[in-house]
């Protein structure tokens, strides 16, 4: 009995002798890795990452809106001696219609070609950008036009940010 209970505290000796090389094993693997702080990424799945784009935009650009209204702005045009309002109505249409058009069109492409993402975030961010042009053509008065003009940038910066929410797991996913 007594050769039992040495030969157990011999193992137990051992196997706490095992666990420190463990330890100081793990504690230079550890301290051997980079530390680097590794910038937070977001990634969703792709009606994840339509609807969040979609809701993205939305909110910030009625806040524009509501500042805009606030400078003064009446987000009226006149079209062939015609006063038409694109607030709030137009703001809302014409931030989520094309976010959820093109997106969802990407989406449906990745599923057999996973590389469109890449155009489309290129054609995402140009297309509300150059049809800045057009809000400035148009004849709103000066805060309403510098409100749509933001509310443009917000959308391409929202697509953006949406399709490679939407195209790193699928990367993630094809490299495992």
């Amino acid at each position: 009995m007594v050769e039992v209970a040495g030969s157990v505290s011999s193992n137990s000796k051992s196997t706490r002798q095992g666990s420190n090389e463990h330890v100081q094993h793990w504690n230079h693997d550890f301290c051997n890795h980079d530390l680097t702080p590794q910038p937070a990424t977001l990634e969703l799945s792709r009606p994840w990452a339509i609807a969040a784009t979609a809701i993205g935009a939305l909110v910030p650009n009625l806040v524009i809106w509501l500042l805009g209204l606030a400078a003064g702005g009446s987000f009226e045009m006149t079209d062939a001696g015609k006063t038409s309002s694109v607030a709030p109505g137009g703001v809302v249409i014409l931030t989520v219609v094309p976010i959820l058009l093109g997106m969802t069109l990407a989406a449906l492409i990745s599923l057999k070609w996973v590389a469109v993402i890449r155009p489309a975030e290129v054609i995402g961010a140009l297309l509300p950008l150059a049809t800045i042009a057009l809000t400035i053509q148009a004849d709103f008065d000066t805060a309403s036009t510098i409100s749509l003009s933001v509310m443009h940038v917000v959308v391409a910066a929202a697509v953006v940010a949406g399709l490679e929410a939407m195209r790193r797991p699928l990367v993630r996913a094809a490299h495992v």
